[in-house]
């Protein structure tokens, strides 16, 4: 998982990192070397499977573990930017099994996915929402969510999110491996995937938005909405239905194209603009900023590293998706 600052967050099952010991998760320097700054103790004692990087550089993990550097934190926890564990995120008794997929709301809240069938003794169907102190937010209603397994969320504007996975419905409605859900969980039917990801395992493991608005999703299937593919899929109707997506307008101008450092939003509505998201080529937020002005704004890109990007702008109505290459 990579940093605005070029950092590098790792994590998954090991024990050691270039022969130091570092027990689920380490953090690299842009170089590749071991960031000492970032002290986790004794680690986890088994898999983190997700990771989530918060704005203020706190991380959110989950996975099969059942302890952070020695102390109690079942399947869940939050970490600060100096490697220790976040006593004030209280997860109480965690979840029951293994998080494999966690996902960042703008306002905070942590969408979780996995196995889970409980959330600090309360029963979640296997996907849950967290409040951004830890407890369990009841207002997130799923319905019946799914029985089978959410691998991945791939976080929209406006708190949308794709949920990809190894199941065969969404809230009684057949939406195999892929659905798109409303912020507050319930199914975004805008979109429809006819009969989703087949095949002899059907599971979708990975999701990542293109520039374009197009989704590429992976994992281990052989066919989507009954086209063969081979693993890897490439799906044209993922934009949100709304608010309008109005991408190739041209009342919305970025400038300067390439930015370097600051990028000029120049509004020509005559509404004023609400917000600007921008994400990488993985899909991941990078930036977020409330706007309000009805001329020229400009944000500040310069802790982004050099690539290209998708600036998605709302007014709160409309939505101009922009692309952009940052030097």
């Amino acid at each position: 998982m990579l940093q605005p600052d070029g950092k590098i967050i790792l994590y998954g099952y090991f024990e050691a990192y270039n022969s130091q010991p570092y027990k689920g998760i380490v953090r690299l320097n842009t170089d590749g070397s071991i960031d000492t700054s970032f002290n986790t103790g004794t680690g986890t004692d088994n898999e983190v499977l997700a990771a989530v990087l918060q704005d203020d550089g706190k991380v959110v993990i989950g996975g099969y573990f059942t302890q952070y550097n020695g102390i109690q934190q079942n399947r869940i926890a939050r970490i600060n930017p100096n490697g220790s564990l976040d006593t004030t995120f209280n997860t109480g008794t965690g979840a029951d099994e293994e998080i494999r997929a966690l996902g960042l709301q703008s306002d905070g809240k942590l969408l979780v996915g996995g196995f889970l069938n409980t959330f600090n003794g309360t029963a979640v169907p296997r996907i849950a929402r967290l409040q951004p102190d830890g407890s369990l937010d009841a207002t997130f209603n799923p319905g019946s969510g799914t029985q089978g397994i959410i691998y991945n969320f791939l976080m929209l504007e406006g708190d949308y999110s794709f949920a990809t996975g190894s199941f065969p419905s969404y809230d009684g409605t057949a939406y195999s491996g892929i659905v798109r859900l409303s912020p507050d969980g319930s199914v975004d039917s805008s979109f429809d995937p006819g009969t989703g990801l087949s095949g002899s395992m059907q599971i979708g493991v990975t999701t990542a938005l293109q520039a374009d608005g197009k989704l590429l999703t992976g994992g281990l299937f052989t066919a989507y909405d009954n086209n063969s593919v081979g693993s890897i899929v490439r799906i044209s109707n993922s934009m949100l239905g709304t608010p309008t997506d109005i991408s190739q307008e041209t009342n919305i101008v970025l400038y300067p194209l390439p930015v370097t450092d600051v990028l000029q939003i120049e509004n020509n509505t005559p509404l004023p603009l609400q917000s600007v998201t921008v994400y990488d080529i993985t899909g991941r937020k990078v930036f977020s900023k409330a706007l309000g002005k009805t001329a020229s704004s400009g944000i500040d890109l310069s802790t982004l590293t050099a690539g290209s990007y998708l600036c998605s702008i709302t007014d709160g109505n409309r939505v101009w998706n922009k692309h952009f290459i940052k030097e």
